[in-house]
C-alpha cells in the first residue's frame, strides 16, 4: 500500500483535535453534564444517565448523531495515515486493525447510547462497548501520535 501524504495527515490530525475538543467543550461547559461517553461501568452509566433533563438528553443526542458520526472516522484516519506513513508500515498492521475495529465499536457505543437516550435500558451493553472501544482504539492512537509528533519534530529540525 502507498504511504500517505503527511500532509493528509496533518489535515487529519487537525481535524480530529478539532473534534475531541469540541466533543469535550460541549459535554462539559455547555451542558455542565458528565457525558455518557465517560461512563465506563453499567451504574455509572446509569446514573448519569438518571441525572438527565430533558434538555441534557436532547443536546446529548444532538452531539452523539452529528458530531459522534464523524469522530470516529477522523480518528482511525488520523492513526491510519500516521502509521501507514511510518517507515516500515506492514509492521504496524495489527494496530491498523484495531483502529479499524475501534471505529466499528465506537458507532455501536453511540447507537446504544442513542437508544439509552430513547428509553432503551441496557446500561450494560454500553459499559461494555466503551471498555471494547477503549481497548481497540488507544493502542494505535498512541502509536500513530508518537510517530506523527516523531515525524512533525524530523519536519521542524530540517526546514
Amino acid at each position: 500500500m502507498p504511504k500517505t501524504s503527511f500532509n493528509f495527515v496533518i489535515v487529519v490530525a487537525a481535524l480530529a483535535s478539532g473534534l475531541i475538543i469540541a466533543s469535550a467543550v460541549l459535554a462539559t461547559r455547555l451542558s455542565g453534564l458528565t457525558w455518557l461517553d465517560y461512563a465506563f461501568t453499567e451504574s455509572q452509566t446509569r446514573a448519569f444517565l438518571y441525572s438527565y433533563g430533558a434538555q441534557d438528553i436532547a443536546l446529548h443526542r444532538w452531539v452523539t448523531t452529528h458530531i459522534a458520526l464523524a469522530m470516529p472516522i477522523v480518528v482511525a484516519a488520523f492513526a491510519i495515515a500516521s502509521l501507514q506513513n511510518a517507515p516500515d508500515p506492514k509492521k504496524y498492521s495489527l494496530l491498523v486493525a484495531m483502529a479499524v475495529w475501534g471505529s466499528v465499536a465506537d458507532y455501536a457505543e453511540n447507537l446504544v447510547i442513542v437508544s439509552l437516550l430513547d428509553g432503551g435500558e441496557d446500561f450494560r451493553l454500553k459499559a461494555t462497548l466503551t471498555l471494547v472501544k477503549l481497548a481497540l482504539v488507544l493502542p494505535p492512537q498512541t502509536v500513530a501520535l508518537y510517530l506523527f509528533l516523531k515525524k512533525a519534530k524530523t519536519r521542524l529540525l530540517a526546514a
